[in-house]
């Protein structure tokens, strides 16, 4: 049985770190989910309806190195990495975002055979919480797979180690 860790960022640098991933990937404006209604009829649109902005990016951890990729940097992830793994280098493998409703998924290309793919299963539940589905597969090989319930622009990690000692990182966020 493989070990999934999921990581939530408490601290300060979490916004900035989502809004940062959000303009790697081209991402269209969205309507506020409080706020979703219907223009003709001005009926509250039911919220698994509304589309969620889902960012994810695929990130390979390689223990004993320093460098960190450039455009991880500049959008300043590095320091957040490097909290959660000292001594490792980081190379940004892929990102993509765009707007989900529920039952739609996003899939990102990594190396390796690798993809990862995440489903919306529920944009807004009853306490304000995004619901998604991630997996990692590898071929048709399911790497591993976990349902998370988070806040809305809560960035977090989830890690898979891989046998020749690096770790592959997803880093997720919805609003």
């Amino acid at each position: 049985m493989s070990t999934l860790r999921v990581r939530h960022l408490w601290f300060g640098g979490w916004m900035a770190a989502f809004a940062c991933l959000a303009l790697l990937a081209a991402s269209r404006a969205l309507p506020r989910r409080a706020h979703a209604q219907d223009e003709d009829t001005g009926r509250r649109i039911p919220s698994a309806a509304v589309p969620s902005q889902v960012t994810i990016c695929g990130i390979r951890a390689t223990p004993g190195e320093s460098k960190i990729d450039p455009r991880l940097r500049r959008k300043h992830l590095d320091p957040q990495l490097r909290r959660m793994f000292p001594g490792h280098g980081f190379r940004l493998l892929a990102v993509d975002s765009r707007p989900l409703i529920a039952g739609q998924s996003l899939t990102c290309d990594l190396e390796d055979g690798y993809a990862a793919k995440v489903e919306l299963i529920d944009p807004f539940d009853k306490d304000g919480k995004v619901r998604l589905r991630i997996r990692l597969v590898r071929g048709k090989a399911i790497a591993f797979e976990t349902v998370v319930t988070v806040p809305p622009n809560q960035l977090f990690f989830c890690d898979k180690a891989l046998s020749d000692k690096t770790r592959l990182i997803l880093g997720i966020a919805a609003r």
